[in-house]
């Protein structure tokens, strides 16, 4: 089992949301639709302080390895996300097959390939090979999400204890050996 204790890490702040239309535009909208234009939300307090479940992952392309600090479980997406800036450098030749996400509220072009991950604590390396996407979606950190990565082990976020544990399940396809 790898344990991992959630950190506090800065995230970039996303795009702004958009504001509600007011005024003529408002009751027009309620003209047509029949319905009254989104009401304005007060802000909320920025969670940038939050600990979160974050680790550190070995992304290996083609020609080189390189390791992200700041990789995110994320429960609710469905595939894992790297950013754009890291293709390159793993060798990763960027012009395939491309599909698009919406990522707060706008579409993004994702790009998928194969890669070995490897997480990593103590003395001891989990490696697994799996495909991931490649975006210019702003991403504040990796997204280590169902597809290539939390379908293979059992996890455990422990929210009072703010540790997330993991065990390798029947489907994970890789190896678990010294790091």
């Amino acid at each position: 089992m790898l344990r991992y204790p959630y950190r506090r890490v800065w995230a970039e702040p996303g795009p702004p949301v958009p504001v509600p239309p007011s005024g003529f535009l408002a009751r027009l909208i309620r003209l047509v639709t029949g319905k009254p234009a989104a009401e304005p939300q007060p802000p909320t307090r920025a969670s940038d302080d939050a600990p979160r479940p974050v680790v550190s992952i070995r992304n290996r392309g083609p020609v080189a390895a390189r390791r992200l600090k700041s990789a995110l479980f994320d429960t609710g997406s469905q595939d894992t996300l790297f950013p754009i800036a890291l293709a390159e450098p793993l060798g990763i030749v960027l012009g395939s097959e491309r599909r698009t996400i919406k990522w707060r509220g706008q579409r993004y072009w994702v790009e998928f390939h194969d890669v070995e991950l490897e997480l990593t604590q103590s003395d001891q390396a989990w490696r697994w090979q799996t495909r991931v996407g490649f975006t210019e979606a702003p991403l504040a950190y990796a997204l280590l999400d169902q597809r290539g990565c939390l379908e293979y082990w059992d996890a455990k976020f422990c929210g009072a204890d703010q540790v997330v544990e993991l065990e390798t399940n029947r489907n994970y396809p890789g190896s678990v050996g010294p790091a």
